[in-house]
């Protein structure tokens, strides 16, 4: 269950008796009441880990021909923190919040004007019945609209245990767009949750380019695959991450869509996976010819995982 990166505590088995997955409903964050076991001779510990919402990725910028139009900044991945608690020590009743992820900057159809920035991924966190935090992970940063001259990066969620990985800044010169940030080791950190990919841009000789695939994980530990990259002048969107939900162990980033300069609207970017993924920067366009850029995709969900063992 959790893969074989993290250990179960001394006296207790994976075989564990209770196991629950809270997750956003309707694509917001949400609250839950959680009661522990009133069975306590079962248990000895309680293992949790919160994961919080990654960012959405910005859309592509719509511009004039022979400027630089940049495609849109790959969401942030979402941060997550992690605890273990003897059972009876543990708070009876906890509240629960789980941190949705962050929606992708909405396409730019009017022309000469900048994308739209992604939404934030929000935060999970458990709390005591008295108000006393006892876990909090913040959210990805949203990617930036892509403009004449950038297309920030979603910055990396943080204030937790393990902080998620920024997403990618478009290529400032319009050029193709960038893969999203991925870990590198087989340690802790390599269970983050990635960054998604930055949206393909055009250049000031008009040419369009693709987008790049989503940050991924290193060491055989990643909870599943990460975005395709889009392809240019609206062939492909960029893809989806696609996720196998696991204990301590983030989502990857989307994949980023490509600019247009044709009758096609720019590429879209591709949602970062659960838990946290940054989602992928959305395409340029081009001015009157394109009716839109790429939106950016949305970053993926958080959850809170509560296992007693």
């Amino acid at each position: 269950m959790n893969r074989g990166l993290f250990g179960f505590p001394g006296g207790s088995s994976p075989a564990f008796n209770v196991a629950k997955i809270l997750l956003p409903q309707g694509g917001v964050s949400s609250v839950y009441h959680w009661r522990k076991p009133s069975n306590s001779y079962l248990y000895t510990r309680v293992l949790v880990c919160v994961f919080a919402g990654g960012g959405g990725g910005g859309s592509g910028r719509k511009g004039a021909s022979g400027a630089v139009r940049c495609g849109g900044g790959g969401g942030g991945g979402g941060a997550f923190s992690y605890g273990v608690w003897g059972f009876r020590s543990f708070p009876s009743f906890i509240i629960c919040t789980v941190g949705a992820g962050g929606a992708g900057g909405a396409a730019q159809a009017t022309n000469s004007t900048n994308g739209n920035t992604g939404v934030a991924g929000g935060t999970s966190s458990i709390v005591d019945y008295l108000g006393g935090v006892l876990l909090t992970a913040g959210g990805g940063g949203g990617g930036g609209g892509g403009t004449a001259t950038a297309g920030t990066a979603g910055a990396a969620g943080g204030t937790a245990h393990v902080a998620g990985l920024a997403g990618t800044a478009a290529n400032t010169s319009g050029t193709a767009g960038v893969p999203g940030t991925s870990t590198s080791s087989s340690s802790v950190t390599s269970a983050a949750a990635c960054g998604g990919a930055s949206g393909g841009g055009i250049t000031t000789g008009n040419a369009s380019s693709a987008g790049a695939i989503g940050g991924s994980q290193a060491g055989g530990l990643g909870s599943g695959f990460a975005g395709a990259a889009g392809t240019n002048d609206g062939a492909a969107p960029g893809g989806d991450a696609r996720s196998f939900l696991a204990f301590m162990t983030g989502g990857c980033g989307g994949g980023s869509g490509g600019s247009s300069d044709t009758a096609t609207a720019g590429g879209s970017g591709g949602a970062g996976a659960a838990a946290g993924g940054g989602g992928g920067g959305g395409g340029a366009a081009l001015d009157t010819t394109t009716p839109s850029s790429g939106a950016g995709g949305r970053g993926g969900d958080g959850y809170v995982w509560i296992i007693c063992c």
